[in-house]
């Protein structure tokens, strides 16, 4: 696309169309409907560089958010939660103000908000988007929010015919465990609890959102899933990281792919009880000293997040194969795990229908507002809330041996983002957004890396040769290259014409 000359900028987003009658129920066409990211059962929706404005329809699309750790995701869910349609109805959220915190920041609340698909006059505290969001008080929320789960659990629900059978045979209790999709239109961890597990990979989330699809009698609501979530610069997010959980969550709560032995089996027993208590009851120095041991845990669930989140298939080693096969060919090149998960994941991002940027987050919320035609409750977007009672190392504080290993061991992720920020910029210059937009809340001047620096620091380093010495890295961000990205192209071209 980048190559391509195209001219222009995209229309506006379109009044939604008048929603078409519902087919009679087939499983297979809503299963299919509902595979947005491809597994080895299907291909899912095409890969596109640019997507296009979405007519928005409340009673049939959804937003489902993938929560990455360590993107900014907590703030950012919490800015959706704000969104707002044209009649003011929003989230009913009731968020707890003595909720965990964790290194002076509060962590997620599941199951704290409902954002019904329609209006609830049965529930007249929530009218008009009142306690949406953070507004009005503890109290009044609590109300509202005990209000609209009332008013919706008398609403009728529209199952799929063989729906109760599909629940007993896999033992996942009862339905109204997954009417969630036919009730709310933003899934997210705050709306619907963690699916799969905390910050479980995005396949999944998938085959959770999949299966409540394919219990659901409509099919618009399985052909209405629309993916978004937060991708940050691979160093920060790193670093960040590894103030929040030594062991990673797949071992703190077994979330995919699980784990056998923690990184701080690998401490001797002073330093285990360093890593235990956390940042929370030990020494900034005391905490600091456990960072080397870290970087060279071969089992280290930090090292590329974000593009382990975008291909991680399954438990079983054989789950995923015929998928990363279509993308990395036949034989020992398969093998080649680092070269293909990038592949696989530059493929995945752009079956996304939005992806923001965490130091780009005024833009990031221009481009979804210009994109969806929804509005956030205020302009007041932010990069998270900051507040942080231990300062984080930096990646120019590292040495330079720690600073190569740390590169090394997120060489995907630095390709994966390189490549984010140059189809960011192209989709606000298609919806005519500067990238220096400004917010009333801050985030405004977006501090975006110069294109390829990453790909150049990984094409220049030992390091980085030594750790996958067959990853063909290629001479520049801006070349969408591969078989993901000439399917983008052409989607893209398709789109624009």
């Amino acid at each position: 696309l980048m190559d391509s000359g195209f001219a222009g900028s995209l229309s506006p987003v379109p009044p939604p169309p008048p929603p078409p009658p519902e087919p009679p129920f087939d499983l297979k066409a809503q299963v299919r409907a509902a595979r947005v990211f491809g597994n080895d059962h299907g291909p899912g929706s095409a890969a596109a560089a640019v997507q296009g404005p979405v007519p928005w329809r409340h009673e049939a699309d959804s937003l489902v958010f993938l929560h990455i750790a360590k993107c900014g995701g907590t703030s950012f869910n919490g800015r959706l939660t704000s969104l707002r349609r044209g009649d003011g109805d929003g989230c009913a959220c009731a968020r707890d103000a003595s909720r965990p915190m964790h290194n002076g920041h509060a962590l997620v609340e599941p199951l704290a908000c409902l954002c019904p698909r329609a209006p609830l006059l049965a529930a007249p505290r929530w009218r008009g988007g009142a306690f949406g969001g953070s507004n009005g008080s503890a109290e009044g929320s609590a109300v509202a929010l005990k209000e609209v789960r009332e008013a919706l659990a008398s609403r009728q629900s529209r199952w799929a015919p063989s729906a109760q059978q599909a629940v007993s045979r896999q033992r996942l209790g009862p339905l109204s465990n997954w009417v969630w999709l036919q009730r709310q239109w933003l899934l997210s961890p705050e709306t619907v609890g963690w699916q799969g597990g905390v910050h479980s990979p995005l396949r999944v989330v998938q085959s959770h959102v999949m299966f409540a699809a394919r219990l659901a009698g409509e099919r618009s609501k399985a052909a209405g899933l629309r993916y978004v979530t937060m991708l940050r610069e691979p160093l920060a997010r790193f670093l960040s990281e590894f103030y929040e959980n030594y062991n990673g969550w797949e071992w703190q709560f077994g979330t995919p792919p699980r784990v056998r032995h923690p990184c701080s089996e690998l401490l001797a027993a002073r330093e285990a009880a360093i890593a235990a208590r956390g940042i929370d009851r030990v020494s900034k120095g005391q905490y600091d000293s456990l960072f080397d041991a870290w970087i060279s845990c071969p089992k280290n669930m930090a090292a590329d997040r974000q593009s382990r989140a975008l291909t991680h298939a399954g438990a079983n080693r054989r789950k995923g194969f015929q998928l990363r096969r279509q993308f990395c060919g036949g034989g020992d090149r398969v093998g080649e795990s680092r070269w293909c998960t990038w592949l696989l994941a530059r493929h995945t991002l752009l079956q996304f229908s939005f992806f923001g940027l965490n130091e780009a987050r005024c833009a990031t919320e221009k481009l979804f507002e210009a994109q969806f035609g929804l509005r956030f409750a205020n302009d007041a977007a932010g990069r998270g809330s900051g507040k942080h009672k231990v300062a984080k190392l930096t990646f120019e504080e590292l040495s330079e041996s720690q600073r190569e290993r740390v590169a090394a061991l997120n060489a995907n992720d630095l390709l994966l983002y390189d490549e984010a920020v140059v189809i960011f910029r192209e989709r606000l210059r298609w919806f005519g957004i500067p990238e220096n937009v400004t917010c009333t809340g801050g985030g405004g001047v977006a501090r975006l890396p110069a294109p390829g620096r990453h790909l150049r620091w990984l094409r220049d380093s030992p390091q980085a040769k030594r750790e996958c010495p067959n990853c063909p890295i290629p001479p520049a961000a801006q070349g969408l290259a591969g078989r993901a990205g000439e399917e983008a192209n052409r989607s893209a071209a398709g789109l624009l014409s």
